[in-house]
């Protein structure tokens, strides 16, 4: 998506960022070392690396915290516990491995362990924290410092897993372009904008906080290019926000419009300064990581159990699924908590898919069936041809009850509507529910259209309408913790 701002406009200097280096410790075989890979289109920068050149892995010295979680009956998914079978361990980047003088060490009844890290290291770190980056990206490192990035892992009994990190800010980069070259100093910071991140490692959720006061300074991306880490906010409409110094000169942009800035999310920003001083400005959203695949995004865990039950498309070209579909009935294909028997009949579902953008592919999702209610948050499509699937967060109610799910939709577009549609989804959380009404959390059940084909429909404006539907099927919720008889 490109989006043309107008703005009556303000500057940055030159990074700079040592590579550190470390004594490697000495393992024994059992104990846990970590191989790891970042899902990154620029984050390193080293002395080492020319201005802008990209990287995919960390330097020497970094570190990590990392805790691990015991698979066990009343925890298979992995969920991070006040007490953990290991809590924020130190592991250090030797060049080739993340390794501890303290190691984990796996348990001695053989059960698996899930890992969890996050980059950079804290002292203190539970599974929900605050985090605040730097004020100053262009000086000591303090642009990489600011890079929150986590990674999990499946239960493993694996002496050296692999972490797979994603970024969890987003990545701001301004690009000036001068129809007069300047001969002074070129410096960019942003104002008005929050430093602070509230951070739930087991919902995968990173959100600005506190107030949007402060300034931070960019660091540099190449010649008349700055990048700057901020957390996922909002700036809103008339707010002074990018500042270009050269020399004696200021230029201040002011959002014509509220602009939003997501995490995981990289946003380019590109700026003409004429020689009579306007300035034109352009954007460009796309993903913060070099893959874009679906495979990087989910939480592997949720994933893998899902994998065998829904076909996983990959890939950046999904087709065009903006429109609403009925899934009638829907039918029960795996529950892993033996809630529905296959083939078991669902009440049946409106599905709606709104505001596709292929380029950061991002995609908004509301659902509803009989008088339950979901919308989805941070939602992710990937896909190729026609084929495609959606990972998104939902929020909602069942029975009055609130709910939180890890959903994944796959299938391919016809003309007619999503063939072979497949509805997989985890209950990450809910509310209140003494009568155990609904679901256990941390399990996964997956269903389908029972003719194979999800119809397209015009969404329905109230419930009366649904009502006056002779065939929709009502009973059994997909959430219910056993079938109605």
């Amino acid at each position: 998506m490109n989006k043309s701002f107008y703005f009556s406009l303000v500057v940055l200097g030159s990074l700079v960022i040592s590579c550190k280096s470390t004594n490697e410790p000495k393992q024994t075989p059992s104990q846990v070392s970590f191989a790891t890979s970042i899902n990154s289109m620029s984050r390193i920068q080293g002395e080492n690396k020319a201005p802008g050149a990209s990287s995919t892995n960390f330097d020497a010295g970094d570190a990590i915290s990392v805790f691990a979680v015991e698979k066990t009956k009343t925890n298979a998914s992995g969920t991070l516990l006040t007490t953990n079978y290991a809590n924020n361990n130190k592991y250090t980047y030797s060049g080739t491995l993340f390794q501890s003088t303290t190691p984990i060490t796996y348990p001695t009844n053989k059960d698996s362990l899930f890992f969890h890290a996050v980059y950079p290291y804290q002292n203190i770190l539970t599974s929900t924290f605050t985090y605040k980056v730097k004020k100053d990206q262009d000086v000591n490192n303090q642009y990489t410092q600011s890079d929150l990035m986590t990674a999990t892992t499946t239960a493993t009994t694996e002496i050296t897993p692999v972490l797979k990190f994603n970024h969890r800010l987003s990545n701001i980069i301004v690009n000036i372009t001068f129809e007069q070259a300047p001969t002074s100093e070129i410096k960019v910071s942003f104002e008005n904008v929050t430093r602070n991140v509230t951070a739930n490692l087991n919902t995968e959720t990173f959100e600005g906080t506190g107030t949007a006061d402060s300034i931070v300074w960019a660091a540099s991306n190449g010649t008349n290019s700055f990048k700057t880490i901020l957390p996922p906010q909002t700036v809103n409409k008339s707010t002074k926000v990018i500042i270009i110094t050269v020399g004696s000169k200021t230029y201040e942009l002011e959002a014509t419009d509220n602009i939003t800035w997501k995490s995981g999310i990289q946003y380019e920003y590109n700026t003409t300064i004429t020689k009579e001083g306007e300035v034109k400005f352009t954007s460009e959203i796309n993903p913060w990581g070099e893959s874009t695949d679906i495979e990087t995004t989910v939480p592997p865990q949720v994933l893998d159990s899902m994998k065998p039950y829904i076909t996983i498309y990959s890939g950046n070209t999904p087709p065009d699924i903006e429109n609403t579909y009925f899934i009638d009935p829907m039918i029960a294909v795996y529950c892993q908590d033996g809630g529905y028997a296959k083939g078991s009949v669902i009440t049946s579902t409106y599905i709606k898919f709104t505001n596709q953008d292929n380029k950061a592919k991002t995609i908004e999702y509301a659902e509803k069936e009989g008088s339950n209610t979901s919308t989805g948050k941070g939602a992710f499509i990937s896909g190729s041809g026609n084929n495609f699937t959606v990972y998104l967060d939902t929020e909602g109610t069942s029975s009055g009850i609130y709910t939180k799910t890890a959903l994944v939709i796959s299938g391919t577009k016809t003309s007619t509507g999503i063939q072979g549609l497949r509805y997989a989804f985890v209950m990450v959380d809910k509310g209140d529910d003494p009568k155990n009404t609904l679901m256990d959390k941390g399990v996964f059940r997956v269903f389908e259209d029972s003719d194979g084909t999800a119809l397209l429909v015009t969404w329905p404006s109230s419930i009366k309408e649904l009502q006056k539907l002779p065939d929709i099927k009502y009973g059994n919720s997909i959430f219910s913790s056993r079938k109605k008889e």
